[in-house]
C-alpha cells in the first residue's frame, strides 16, 4: 500500500505551513530558552503552538516577554505574536 501525503509549502521546500519571511521578521531570544522568551518589540497577544500546529497556550498581554507555561515539555515550538493587527511567527527550542 502506498499513501501520498501533501504538506503545505511555499515552493522553496518550506513545509512548515508558515511563510518563511514572516518567521524571519520576528526576533525572539534567547533561543534555545529554558523559561522566558523575549521579543524585539512589545506585543499584544501570544499564541504558542506545538510543532504539529496544535495550540498549547493563548495569552493576551502587552509585553516584550513571555514565560513558558509549566505544562510545556522540551522541544521545538512556534510562537505567534500579534502586534497592532500584524502577525509574526518564530520557531524556538525549549529546554528545561
Amino acid at each position: 500500500t502506498c499513501t501520498q501525503i501533501s504538506l503545505p509549502g511555499n515552493g522553496s521546500g518550506n513545509t512548515s505551513g508558515l511563510d518563511e519571511n514572516s518567521r524571519q521578521a520576528a526576533f525572539v531570544y534567547p533561543n534555545p530558552t529554558n523559561s522566558v522568551l523575549f521579543f524585539s518589540e512589545v506585543v499584544d497577544e501570544i499564541k504558542l503552538f506545538s510543532i504539529e500546529g496544535k495550540i498549547l497556550h493563548h495569552q493576551l498581554l502587552k509585553a516584550n516577554r513571555y514565560e513558558i507555561p509549566a505544562h510545556v515539555d522540551e522541544g521545538f515550538y512556534f510562537i505567534e505574536m500579534i502586534e497592532q493587527g500584524k502577525i509574526k511567527t518564530a520557531k524556538f527550542l525549549y529546554v528545561k
